[in-house]
């Protein structure tokens, strides 16, 4: 098989409904793909076809409905991504949007709609994602009455309720 789980690829730009590609049938859910770009999340080599995750039906996809590989789109950039720019900027995605740059000067490829080279994003850096990877847990202190009297300095009578 030509891809692999996770490759993106794109649908071939004239792929239409009623048609056959690959002996696998084309249903108007499918041809909604036409010219997109699709992320493979199956592949089954027996029966030479592949599922699509953008694809909510789970229809069967085969080779020749894909124009090939995609190299990272506009689509792709995810909250806290990280673009540099061909001039040397760095710029930070964040709620949809770049913090110094709109992303509607974007065509999908990342390229500068106006073809001002020095604009095109040539590399995305996604910082790593923080999470508690260990956090110990402290053992519960284990106190006497008359303890915890004189810690707190308490002379007189103690009452103790239950937590809430």
């Amino acid at each position: 098989m030509k891809y692999n789980v996770n490759d993106k690829v794109r649908v071939r730009k004239d792929l239409k409904c009623g048609n056959y590609y690959g002996r696998c049938y084309v249903n108007d859910v499918m041809e909604e793909f036409a010219g997109k770009v699709v992320t493979i999340s199956s592949v089954f080599e027996k029966i030479e076809r592949y599922e699509v995750k953008e694809d909510k039906k789970g229809w069967y996809w085969s080779e020749e409905m894909f124009e090939g590989l995609t190299s990272f789109t506009k689509s792709d950039l995810q909250e806290g991504d990280i673009c540099t720019l061909r001039n040397g900027d760095k710029d930070k995605y964040l709620d949809e949007n770049f913090q110094n740059y709109d992303i509607d000067n974007y065509n999908e490829d990342l390229t500068d709609v106006d073809s001002e080279k020095e604009y095109d994003i040539v590399k995305v850096e996604r910082p790593l994602k923080i999470e508690t990877v260990f956090e110990r847990e402290e053992e519960p202190t284990e106190l006497t009455i008359s303890e915890i009297k004189a810690k707190f300095g308490i002379t007189g009578l103690l009452k103790i309720k239950e937590d809430e």
